[in-house]
């Protein structure tokens, strides 16, 4: 009998230790639940977040790229209102140029005439002084 009454023990035990497994997989099961549940609340959560990240986002780069357009056009305004100034300056130097370059063409024709009325004029008086030299 008293092998009647263990079995009888263990077979006790053993419900009562398969109730608190059972009772406490069920806790797990609802914790698991609860878990699942929350992460899916804070992933919708998130999800609705980067949507309006990515709203914000396309705005931003909309009104950014209107800004960043307004500054280009005009930074090439200024770029080219100074090569029309520079082209101005060019024009300026080119006449200026031919202004000295004719000054110069006139200066070395005259110069070229002093020269040459000076050797009509000396040309007695050179060969004077190279038979000189010879003798």
């Amino acid at each position: 009998m008293a092998y009647a009454q263990e079995m009888k023990n263990l077979v006790g035990e053993i419900r009562a230790g398969h109730r608190d497994r059972g009772a406490k997989l069920g806790e797990i099961k609802k914790e698991s639940r609860d878990i699942l549940s929350e992460a899916r609340a804070y992933m919708r959560g998130v999800g609705s977040e980067l949507k309006e990240a990515e709203k914000e986002l396309k705005d931003f780069l909309a009104k950014s790229e209107t800004d960043r357009k307004k500054d280009f056009n005009a930074m090439m305004g200024e770029i080219q209102s100074r090569i029309k100034e520079i082209k101005g300056d060019v024009e300026a130097i080119r006449r200026e140029s031919k202004g000295i370059l004719g000054d110069y063409r006139a200066e070395r024709k005259e110069a070229a005439g002093y020269w040459a009325s000076l050797k009509k004029k000396g040309a007695p008086a050179e060969e004077k002084e190279k038979e000189e030299k010879e003798e």
